[in-house]
């Protein structure tokens, strides 16, 4: 699976738009399938619903997209084993928002902030994993990588994986 991020012109706004794009039948993770399927993700995610659909593109749609960022909403995705994986990044996110909601972050602004805010979630279920899971079913592990693209281009990264 690959979570693959670009951005559209819509209405005078720069919008993001993630795309999953997956071999996988479930996320199980036990049975490949033979062709590849893509879908957009940031709509349904912003709606809370699972189904997605052709009409996510609709320009209609990526302003409700546009309309939660600027609300404050944080999209978190991830390719490796979300039934392990969400429960424990969800509340370490969840406290992060809260503190961003009091006001209380620091630099919220500054790119490794959020750099951090990707990054953190995966060390932690990891060292949880590597303490708890069999080395041979771990699916969340190894080394942690970020990066940020900013619209002027500015790539940063606190991984060494700008260059």
């Amino acid at each position: 699976m690959l979570h693959f991020t670009a951005y559209e012109w819509i209405d005078n706004y720069w919008i993001p738009e993630l795309f999953q794009i997956r071999n996988w039948e479930n996320v199980t993770y036990s049975a490949v399938r033979d062709n590849f399927l893509s879908d957009r993700e940031t709509y349904g995610a912003s709606q809370g619903i699972t189904d997605r659909s052709e009409a996510d593109a609709d320009p209609a749609r990526r302003l409700v997209v546009h309309e939660a960022l600027l609300g404050g909403l944080m999209f978190v995705f991830n390719n490796d084993d979300p039934l392990l994986f969400n429960p424990i990044a969800n509340s370490v996110l969840l406290a992060m928002q809260e503190i961003g909601r009091r006001g209380q972050l620091s630099n919220p602004a500054d790119v490794r902030t959020h750099l951090a805010l990707a990054r953190r979630p995966i060390k932690i279920v990891s060292q949880i994993l590597s303490e708890f899971a069999r080395k041979d079913v771990r699916l969340v592990g190894g080394k942690t990588h970020d990066l940020g693209i900013a619209l002027n281009g500015l790539v940063e990264s606190t991984t060494g994986d700008a260059n």
